[in-house]
């Protein structure tokens, strides 16, 4: 085999997994998500303890982006996950609650051409190897 014929099948091929997500299931999923979302930043709140045995409470609106990031993280992503929700389009709909959007749009972008097109890019996104295992692929061919 030719130098030429051996890079050609090292060339990535399309994974096609997304094609076969339906987006109309993954919406009835990204709605109980939101909905989990919305209620913890309506009765939630972050709880600072003085050293004077006092509380002072901060409300989701009042906090600072990386805390409010923090925060979204009391609602266990991987649970949703774990019952069908694709990564992608749950993070499209923390992108969208972190960017200030109203609740009628916090699922933007996970519908339609839209999703598909994010679920596309999901699924064929390039992920390099960390160089210690190219290193030890390499000893494993000798």
């Amino acid at each position: 085999m030719s130098e030429g014929d051996r890079s050609g099948q090292n060339k990535h091929q399309e994974d096609e997994t997304w094609k076969s997500i339906d987006l109309a299931e993954q919406q009835k999923i990204l709605s109980k998500y939101a909905q989990e979302l919305k209620l913890l930043i309506a009765e939630g709140c972050q709880v600072i303890h003085r050293k004077d045995g006092t509380e002072e409470r901060i409300g989701y609106e009042a906090m600072d982006p990386k805390t409010q990031e923090l925060f979204l993280q009391c609602v266990d992503f991987t649970e949703y996950v774990n019952n069908g929700m694709e990564p992608a389009l749950g993070d499209k709909v923390l992108d969208n609650v972190l960017a200030g959007k109203e609740f009628e749009h916090w699922l933007e972008g996970t519908q339609g051409i839209e999703g598909q097109n994010l679920l596309r890019e999901y699924y064929n996104q390039e992920i390099e190897a960390p160089a210690f295992i190219s290193t030890l692929d390499r000893e494993i061919v000798r």
